[in-house]
């Protein structure tokens, strides 16, 4: 997430934007990664995700490096649910963590339950784990984003 120390004018009509005139569209973020949440609660981002929409960022692309499925599916729930309470959307990639392709991805997108989660292909990730356009075509637009 983007440091809290860039220098923003002052809040009028929206977003308060960086001196520099830069606008943010989204950021990455490691929702989850092994016994994090022994370290940091996953609601301990709020603040990154506030910062986010006051930069003016409208998406976060949450990843997992913990192969814990529970965990993952846990961290990117809480995680949508703050940047839905901000009006930012979520995606997580397959091909890293425990979504290593299509066939856990109902099962997330079931878990998570929110209308502002999807799915990012990583072409890169995905056709070389094995990945196919059918498999695309059978997850549906709805799930994709």
């Amino acid at each position: 997430m983007m440091s809290q120390a860039v220098a923003l004018l002052p809040r009028r009509d929206g977003p308060r934007r960086p001196r520099a005139g830069i606008q943010s569209a989204g950021a990455e973020t490691a929702t989850t990664m092994p016994r994090a949440e022994r370290r940091l609660p996953f609601r301990a981002v709020a603040g990154e995700v506030d910062l986010l929409r006051e930069l003016g960022g409208r998406r976060i692309n949450a990843i997992s490096l913990d192969r814990d499925m529970g965990r993952t599916l846990d961290g990117f729930a809480v995680i949508t649910e703050l940047a839905g309470e901000r009006g930012i959307e979520v995606t997580t990639e397959i091909g890293l963590g425990p979504i290593t392709g299509m066939a856990p991805a109902p099962t997330v997108v079931r878990h998570v339950a929110k209308r502002n989660f999807r799915l990012l292909i990583d072409t890169m990730h995905f056709f070389r784990l094995g990945g196919t356009i059918a498999d695309v075509v059978a997850a549906g637009p709805e799930t994709i984003g």
